[in-house]
């Protein structure tokens, strides 16, 4: 990815965060989250990663309330670029946190099968 790219990828992940929870007044976008987001070469198009706490209702409610204000979401997020042209934005659910998730609970779990009664725990935990 070249400079103007990644530069452009962080300001938007950080104007991103702002406009949904301070301008986008649905209480479905409550308790999301951007994890990440790729800007593609030429710019004209953003692939924005997004996590959200709760069930699958919760998902997918955030997902349309994402789908209903996109349009509003890229203007407000055009007024804070100051670029000649904003991407255009396609919000994805992130399922590698899921996934990154998962492997901690699992990890937690093994960490918690039971042990000789001799045994000392581990320092540090």
């Amino acid at each position: 990815m070249n400079r103007r790219a990644e530069r452009l990828t962080s300001q938007i992940e950080r104007e991103l965060g702002a406009i949904l929870h301070r301008k986008v007044k649905d209480p479905r976008i409550g308790f999301l989250t951007i994890t990440r987001t790729e800007v593609s070469p030429d710019l004209s198009f953003a692939r924005v990663y997004y996590t959200v706490y709760g069930d699958e209702e919760d998902i997918r409610e955030a997902r349309e309330a994402l789908d209903r204000a996109g349009g509003y979401i890229r203007h407000e997020l055009g007024q804070t670029l100051g670029t000649r042209l904003t991407p255009e934005l396609r919000f994805e659910f992130d399922t590698k946190y899921l996934e990154g998730m998962a492997v901690i609970d699992m990890i937690q779990r093994l960490d918690l099968v039971d042990r000789p009664d001799d045994e000392p725990e581990p320092e540090g935990t």
